[in-house]
C-alpha cells in the first residue's frame, strides 16, 4: 500500500497548481460544512440560554388562579386561589423538574380604594437563580443609615449597589401543648368560644325534648389538617419519638410532667407497659395506618363515630382548626401553655421593591415604610329573628365580612433595577414572611418551574394534569415561546443542511473533474504502465488514492479554517442575523469534537465516492487504445 500512496503523491505533486487549487476548493467545502454545523449546535444552546434567562419556562397554579390573578390586578379586587406546600414537594419528585421556586402573590387594597400594593413572597435563593434578570440596581443615591455618633438616621450618598436582598431567617410556627402529650403546630389567629350540644332536657311548657348547649373556650389555629373517613383507617395509635431516633407505638397517656407511658401488645397479645422520661422524649404524635398501605402522621385533633381529624400533617393542607381550653395543658400558674412564635413587634420585615414603587413611592434604601390598606375580616354577630312557627323570637349566631383597615410597616433595604415587567410595581419579602403576616399558612399562588429539557414540555404538563394528588391545578407554559423557539430551531437547521449538501456537491463535483482531467491527460503513461504489467486493480488504486489524498490534505485544511477562523465566522454571521431582527446573547457558533471529527471523515467519505468513476475509468482503459489515445 506504501508504493501506491506513494506514486499517488508524487502524481499529486506533478500537477501542484492544480492539485492545491483542488484541495482548496475541498477546504472551503469542509470549512463551511463544520461551520454551519457549529452554527446550528451554537445557535440551539444560545437560544435555550436566553429563554433560561427569561426565568422559568412553567407556572403551576391552583385551578383558574391566573384568571383571579388578572381581576385583581385590573380591578384591585377578588379572591385568589391556593396551592400548598406538599404540591412542591410531589412536582419536584417529577424526573424532567431541574429548578422549581414557589411564590405567594398576596395583594394589598390600599386605603383609599385607588389601586393595591403588589406583594410576593418568594424563596430568594431559588428565585433569583431562576429569575437572573431580577437583580439589584445600582447607581448614585441616597440611603438611610443610622449615624453612630448622633444616634439618629440621616441620608447618605451612595455610589453602587441600592441596597440588598432580604435576609434569609427561620420562621416557626405556634405550638399549643395539649394534656396528652400532643403539641399542636400552626398559626394562631385568636381566640373564641363555640357551642356544643352536650344533651337534651324535657320543655315543661311545650313538652317537647329541646338540645342543651355548654359554651367552650377555644384557641383558633391555622395549621395542617385533614380528615379521614374511618372505612379508610387500618389502625390509629401513638408514636413516641425518643431523642436517640428509636419509635415506639402503643397508646400514650402522659403520667406527669416527666413521665410518659405507653401500652402496646407483644405477638401473643400480652400487654406491656413502660414508661419514658419527658427527657428523652423528642416528641409525641398519632399514627394512621391507612388500608391503601399508606400512614399518616400527626395530632389528633378530634375523633367522631366515623371520621379521625388528624392535624400537624407535614405539607397539607391548612384549616382554621378550635382547640378547646380544657385539653390544653396549663402551667404552674394556671395559664394555658400556648408557644405564639409572632414576630417581634419591634422587628420589622425586610422587602426588596421594584424601581417604580420606589418611584412613586419616594422610597430610598434604609427607610422604614407604613402602607395603610383595607381588607375584609369575619365577624361573628349575634341577631334576633321571629320563628315563623312558634312566633318567638330567638337569637341566632351569623359570621358577616366586613372592611377593617390595617397597617403594614416594612424596612426597604433593596431596590431592583427597572425591568420593564410587572417587577417594577412589586414588593418582595420572605415566603415564610409573608404566609404569616398576611395569614396564608403553608399556601402558595404558583410554582416556577424550569425544565432539563424545554422540548418536553407537553409531556410534563400533561403529567401534571394527570396527577389527582396535587388537586385542582393549572399548568401555564411558555408554550408560544417554546413553539417560536423550536421553529427557530428547526429553521435554523433546514437551512444548514441545505447548504452544506450544496457544497459537499460542488466540492464532489470539482474533485471528480478534476481527477477525469488528470487521467485524461495520463492517458498514455496509464497505457504504457498497463503494458508494461499493471493490473486493473494497480491503476484503480493508484487513482483512487490520489482522490482520497486531495479529499484528506482538503479536509485537514478546511477544518483548520473553520476552528481557527470561528471568531470572524461568527462576527460575520452575527453581522447578517443583526439585520434580519434577533440574535441570541450566547455564542452561536459552537464546535465540538463531534462535529470536527466527523466532517473529517466526511471529507475521506467525499474522497472515496468522487473518486470511484475515475478509477474505473482509468483502469478500463485498454494498453494499445490508451497508447494511441495518448500520442
Amino acid at each position: 500500500m506504501s508504493k501506491y500512496l506513494n506514486l499517488a503523491y508524487k502524481n499529486l505533486q506533478r500537477r501542484k497548481i492544480r492539485s492545491f487549487l483542488t484541495i482548496g476548493g475541498v477546504g472551503v467545502a469542509v470549512a463551511v460544512l463544520v461551520s454551519l454545523l457549529g452554527f446550528n449546535a451554537g445557535y440551539r444552546i444560545a437560544l435555550e440560554k436566553d429563554v433560561s434567562g427569561m426565568g422559568y419556562q412553567v407556572l403551576v397554579t391552583a385551578k383558574g388562579c391566573p384568571y383571579e390573578l388578572a381581576t385583581v390586578a385590573l380591578a384591585g379586587t377578588g379572591s385568589l386561589r391556593y396551592l400548598t406546600d406538599d404540591t412542591v414537594v410531589k412536582i419536584k419528585q417529577d424526573k424532567e423538574v431541574s429548578e422549581l421556586t414557589p411564590m405567594l402573590m398576596n395583594p394589598l387594597i390600599k386605603e383609599d380604594g385607588n389601586g393595591f400594593y403588589t406583594f410576593w413572597g418568594i424563596d430568594k435563593d431559588s428565585y433569583t437563580k431562576l429569575r437572573p434578570m431580577v437583580k439589584i440596581a445600582s447607581d448614585k443615591h441616597k440611603e438611610r443609615i443610622l449615624d453612630p455618633v448622633t444616634g439618629q438616621e440621616v441620608d447618605k450618598e451612595i455610589d453602587g449597589p441600592m441596597g440588598r436582598w432580604f435576609n434569609a431567617h427561620e420562621v416557626k410556627p405556634d405550638e399549643i401543648y395539649l394534656k396528652n402529650g400532643r403539641v399542636v403546630k400552626g398559626l394562631i389567629v385568636g381566640e373564641g368560644e363555640y357551642e356544643k350540644v352536650s344533651g337534651q332536657e324535657l320543655d315543661p311548657v311545650s313538652g317537647e325534648y329541646i338540645e342543651t348547649k355548654k359554651t367552650f373556650k377555644s384557641i383558633k389555629i391555622m395549621l395542617p389538617s385533614r380528615i379521614y373517613n374511618k372505612v379508610e383507617v387500618e389502625s390509629a395509635t401513638g408514636v413516641l419519638t425518643l431523642k436517640d431516633g428509636s419509635k415506639i407505638k402503643g397508646e400514650i397517656t402522659k403520667v406527669d410532667e416527666n413521665m410518659f407511658k405507653i401500652v402496646n401488645k407483644d405477638g401473643q397479645g400480652v400487654e406491656q407497659i413502660n414508661t419514658y422520661y419527658s427527657d428523652n422524649v423528642l416528641k409525641v404524635e398519632d399514627e394512621l395506618s391507612l388500608k391503601d398501605g399508606g400512614e399518616v402522621t400527626g395530632v389528633i385533633l378530634s375523633e367522631a363515630q366515623d371520621i379521625y381529624n388528624i392535624g400537624d400533617v407535614e405539607l397539607a393542607y391548612p384549616n382554621t382548626e378550635e382547640v378547646t381550653s380544657d385539653l390544653i395543658e396549663t402551667d404552674s400558674q394556671g395559664n394555658l401553655k400556648v408557644m405564639n412564635n409572632k414576630p417581634d413587634e419591634k422587628s420589622v420585615i425586610e422587602v426588596v421593591i421594584g424601581w417604580e414603587a420606589a418611584q412613586t413611592g419616594f422610597l430610598q434604601v434604609g427607610q422604614k415604610m407604613t402602607l395603610k390598606v383595607k381588607e375584609m375580616a369575619k365577624e361573628k354577630v349575634k341577631q334576633n329573628l321571629t320563628d315563623p312557627v312558634s312566633g318567638q323570637e330567638k337569637e341566632i349566631e351569623k359570621e358577616i365580612e366586613k372592611s377593617v383597615f390595617n397597617a403594614y410597616t416594612f424596612k426597604v433595604v433593596g431596590i431592583l433595577e427597572r425591568g420593564g415587567s410587572k417587577d417594577d410595581g412589586s414588593y418582595f419579602i420572605q415566603l415564610e414572611d409573608a404566609q404569616r403576616i398576611f395569614r396564608k399558612y403553608k399556601m402558595l399562588t404558583g410554582i416556577g418551574i424550569k425544565l432539563n429539557d424545554l422540548a418536553k414540555l407537553p409531556m410534563f404538563t400533561d403529567r401534571v394534569y394527570n396527577r389527582k394528588e396535587l388537586g385542582e391545578t393549572q399548568v401555564v407554559s411558555l408554550a408560544e415561546v417554546k413553539g417560536t423557539i423550536l421553529n427557530l430551531v428547526q429553521t435554523a437547521k433546514i437551512l444548514v443542511m441545505s447548504v452544506a449538501f450544496i457544497a459537499i456537491i460542488v466540492a464532489l463535483i470539482g474533485v471528480m473533474n478534476t481527477i477525469l482531467m488528470s487521467v485524461f491527460e495520463r492517458t498514455k503513461e496509464i497505457g504504457i504502465m498497463k503494458a508494461i504489467g499493471a493490473s486493473r486493480k494497480d491503476i484503480f488504486k493508484l487513482i483512487w488514492l490520489e482522490t482520497i489524498i486531495i479529499c484528506a490534505l482538503g479536509g485537514i485544511a478546511g477544518t483548520f479554517i473553520a476552528v481557527f477562523g470561528g471568531t470572524y465566522i461568527e462576527k460575520l454571521i452575527r453581522g447578517v442575523m443583526s439585520r434580519a431582527g434577533y440574535v441570541p446573547a450566547g455564542q452561536i457558533v459552537h464546535f465540538t469534537p463531534q462535529i470536527i471529527i466527523g466532517c473529517f471523515f466526511g471529507a475521506i467519505i467525499l474522497g472515496v465516492l468522487s473518486g470511484i468513476w475515475p478509477a474505473l475509468r482509468a483502469a478500463s482503459m485498454r494498453p494499445i487504445e490508451a497508447i494511441r489515445g495518448g500520442e
